[in-house]
């Protein structure tokens, strides 16, 4: 285009845009209506050989409403006075308004490029101008779009625009900055960046091994031996103490395995319904021979399995619902000490009362920190039904009641496939249950947490982290007969674990200041979990000065979370800086 004269582009412009209707207005630069098109070109059928002026009585109306005619017919005035060509000259290459052998009309620039009406004709020009083509050589080979994209089913041309963005999704891009297997990145500035392993043979074997309870919950690097350095130094110098109970590897579902029907007692009495005969009697039968005691109302029968005959309950004739209302009722009022009876309550409270839901409407939640306390939330919700259950299964007499406020006298050995069946019940519930809670609990600690940005949520947090811890540890406490060691060596694991971890979260006094201000900051506004909360941890006080040891483990409760409690709570506080 830049070897054309002024003239030859709107010769071009005309024959692209529509011959001789869009023409120059006046006040354009080199408007001259008399301009000779590209010279030595053959006119199409199409064109005439000169364009002519409209007519007034042919308007275009489209056209009139950007082309001003009067002003077009003033313009070309003094040019339909010039002479006209010749017949010859206009079949010839000369252009029209243009005589031949002048060189340039009056009142041109002079700057301007100069027809060459003497030249030959150039096709190739033409060519170039008329129809671009790409050129013979071959373009620059672009490994991302060679390397995944099959051109041999484009034909010898690129891909359309169409196909081209199918076509790169077809196969996945390279990573340019994939880490090596030593764990480093070659990522620019703006890239996240890939942790460096200062250990990479001891992080493999800590990781094959599994780290200890107390370095997952305290976030450090555990040690290969079979006792880490923190779980010695956090032993101290008791020697009553076994170092191998406190540093316990893998998770918490680990421990549990893949046992099914872990809870479940042997040699209960389960007749089948076949087996039942005679008439429908309703039972009243409660955890307690307290008048006050919450009764469950059953529908026995008698039944005969051969040597063994006596009076049980069908199971297609109990609802389920009823048996968890009686168990959560029965939970609430069990025995125990005061400030167990305080933690069941505070527990009930927490889940009933929606408690981390209030928490979340106080401040805004993050996406790590809301992942937190959903798992929280779940891990709480079915813990309590796990305690409940739990409650049940432990009761070691069930008691049955006449219609009144009589008190309740113990079921007589013809009813026991009565209390059999509850403590199977409770026995496939809690061991379905404690696999979900478990494996909540390992979700809890392999999150990144709550920031110290969100006070509230924090406070919130760990009150439920503390009913949580608590009510597992007395679970697997009271599980063992007192003054008999652990006989089961899965409940002693988890009763060790839990203490543990109970011990590496509340090892700082910043943690126990967020849990005692959370009953007049985050639950103000709950004043039945507030209530339960501020009587619970004025009771696990008590509860510490009149700690006995009286069941297995009870040494490690009052190593790693009385003595160490109490140290950390004496500590005095730094003065702030003014």
């Amino acid at each position: 285009m830049a070897d054309l004269p002024p003239a030859g582009r709107r010769d071009l412009d005309s024959l692209i845009f529509g011959g001789s209707r869009f023409l120059p207005q006046s006040g354009d630069r080199n408007s001259d209506a008399t301009e000779a098109p590209l010279p030595n070109r053959a006119l199409d059928h199409r064109e005439s050989a000169e364009a002519p002026a409209p007519s007034k009585d042919n308007h275009d109306p489209l056209f009139e409403m950007y082309f001003d005619y009067r002003q077009y017919e003033r313009d070309t005035t003094d040019t339909a006075s010039q002479s006209e060509p010749s017949s010859e000259e206009t079949s010839g290459t000369s252009p029209p308004g243009l005589t031949t052998g002048s060189s340039v009309g009056s009142g041109a620039d002079p700057d301007d490029d100069v027809v060459m009406l003497d030249a030959p004709p150039s096709p190739e020009l033409n060519k170039r101008i008329l129809w671009p083509s790409l050129p013979d050589a071959d373009l620059p080979r672009n490994p991302i779009i060679h390397d995944h994209i099959d051109l041999a089913q484009y034909g010898e041309g690129l891909p359309s625009a169409m196909a081209l963005p199918q076509a790169l999704h077809a196969k996945p891009l390279p990573q340019p900055h994939a880490p090596d297997a030593a764990g480093h990145s070659s990522a620019g500035a703006g890239k996240k960046k890939t942790r460096i392993v200062p250990e990479p043979q001891k992080t493999s074997k800590v990781r094959e091994k599994g780290a200890c309870t107390l370095c997952r919950v305290s976030r450090v690097s555990c040690d290969v031996d079979a006792s880490c350095s923190k779980c010695t130094k956090l032993c101290g110098d008791r020697t009553d103490i076994d170092i191998k109970k406190v540093c316990g590897r893998g998770t918490f579902f680990e421990a549990v395995g893949a046992l099914a029907k872990r809870w479940c007692q042997n040699g209960i009495l389960a007749p089948k319904t076949s087996q039942f005969f005679g008439d429908r009697k309703t039972v009243f039968v409660s955890l307690s021979p307290d008048p006050q005691s919450p009764r469950l109302p059953v529908t026995a029968r008698c039944f005969n399995m051969g040597s063994q005959k006596g009076v049980g309950v069908v199971p297609e004739e109990i609802g389920h619902d009823e048996i968890s209302r009686w168990a959560k009722r029965s939970f609430l009022a069990g025995s125990g000490s005061k400030f167990e009876a305080l933690t069941r309550t505070l527990l009930a409270a927490y889940v009933d009362e929606r408690a981390l839901s209030h928490a979340r409407s106080l401040e805004a939640v993050q996406r790590d920190a809301d992942a937190v306390l959903s798992s929280l939330q779940t891990c709480l919700k079915k813990l309590l039904r796990m305690r409940e259950m739990w409650n049940v299964w432990r009761c070691a007499t069930f008691y049955i009641h006449q219609p009144g406020n009589a008190r309740g006298q113990p079921l007589p050995d013809s009813h026991r496939a009565i209390q059999g069946y509850f403590h199977q019940y409770a026995g496939e519930e809690i061991s379905q249950l404690e696999k979900e809670v478990l494996k909540e609990i390992d979700k809890l600690f392999a999150q990144n947490g709550i920031k110290k940005d969100s006070p509230l949520l924090l406070s919130a947090y760990y009150v439920g982290m503390w009913v949580a811890l608590w009510q597992l540890a007395l679970m697997y406490r009271h599980s063992q007969p007192r003054n008999t060691p652990f006989s089961d060596p899965i409940t002693e694991d988890l009763f060790n674990k839990v203490v543990v971890l109970y011990s590496g979260l509340f090892r700082t006094s910043k943690a126990f200041k967020c849990l005692k201000d959370a009953g007049s900051k985050v639950f103000r506004d709950r004043p039945v979990v507030r209530r339960a909360f501020e009587e619970a941890w004025k009771a696990h006080t008590e509860f510490y000065q009149s700690f006995e040891r009286q069941y297995p483990g009870d040494e490690l409760i009052e190593a790693l979370v009385i003595r160490k409690e109490s140290k950390v709570l004496s500590r005095k506080q730094p003065a702030r800086r003014q």
